[in-house]
């Protein structure tokens, strides 16, 4: 379960979102923006595509035959929020200052919930929320972060030089 919202007297800040910009964040958290049809999170000029889970999330698999060939796909309409807190002080443990991206699909009675570090734009957690039911974790395995890493991670090629003359 997300351990966010209201704990010890605290309560996130609700933020505006409009034409793919964040307001109400401080300074330091400024400029902010969420490009919805990449899902690239964008605060203080560092950037995060967010996970692969929340692609399957917004798509809707509309393939002719769901066992063979193409696969095609449909967006899921979906209204997103924001929420974040970044004034822990003693009640936040070691809670660092988080942005809550909330993805809600039209028409039912589910919505998703990523919490996200501000200051290194990790994830910190993501839960699928049911009404009447509460929040279940998703575990968050993103390929392309894991690809990055294991680029990262081999040795540098280099050419051999010349000898100088």
């Amino acid at each position: 379960m997300i351990f966010h919202g209201v704990a010890n007297g605290h309560q996130d800040t609700k933020l505006k979102y409009e034409d793919g910009l964040i307001a109400g964040l401080p300074a330091n958290y400024s400029p902010a923006s969420f490009d919805r049809k990449n899902l690239v999170l964008s605060i203080a000029g560092k950037k995060m595509i967010l996970p692969d889970v929340f692609l399957s999330i917004l798509l809707e698999d509309i393939s002719a035959d769901p066992f063979d060939g193409p696969r095609t796909y449909k967006t899921i309409p979906c209204d997103f929020s924001f929420t974040a807190s970044w004034y822990h002080g003693d009640l936040g443990g070691d809670l660092p200052p988080y942005i809550v991206v909330t993805a809600a699909p039209r028409n039912t009675d589910t919505h998703f919930e990523i919490l996200v570090d501000m200051d290194t734009l990790s994830v910190i957690q993501a839960d699928v929320v049911i009404k009447n039911l509460g929040s279940i974790p998703i575990k968050v395995i993103d390929r392309r972060q894991d690809e990055s890493k294991e680029m990262d991670n081999k040795p540098e090629q280099t050419t051999p030089r010349k000898p100088s003359d």
